[in-house]
């Protein structure tokens, strides 16, 4: 995937509301303005006359891009995931998010996560 195309998917996640952000805190501001600091802006080749869109940093975007990042990381996941997650996988075979996946499926999560709680 190219990052025009990360970014892209990235951003449809928040607009889409497919991620759940905490409460209005001053981080979540920052977070906010790093992800405005990336502006599409439509490129135009002089020779061919193509056109395609690309990203430019218009301040501090380091919180995108981690959030970037970690979309792609975890869309990648689920599309893994998807082919198993109804079938019984032995222990040793299961991916590190298993019991977060089992917990979502059955319960959701809950905040903070006990960690030592078996599903």
């Amino acid at each position: 995937m190219n990052r025009t195309e990360a970014l892209d998917a990235a951003k449809k996640g928040i607009r889409d509301s497919e991620v759940t952000l905490p409460r209005r805190i001053p981080l979540l501001e920052t977070f906010a303005d790093h992800l405005a600091s990336d502006a599409k802006k439509l490129i135009e080749d002089e020779e061919t006359g193509s056109k395609t869109y690309k990203y430019i940093r218009t301040g501090t975007n380091h919180y995108s891009l981690a959030f970037t990042y970690d979309w792609i990381a975890s869309e990648r996941e689920r599309r893994r995931s998807s082919t198993w997650i109804h079938h019984e996988l032995r222990p040793e075979d299961r991916p590190i998010t298993w019991s977060l996946i089992q917990a979502m499926r059955n319960e959701g999560s809950e905040w903070p996560p006990d960690w030592n709680k078996q599903f």
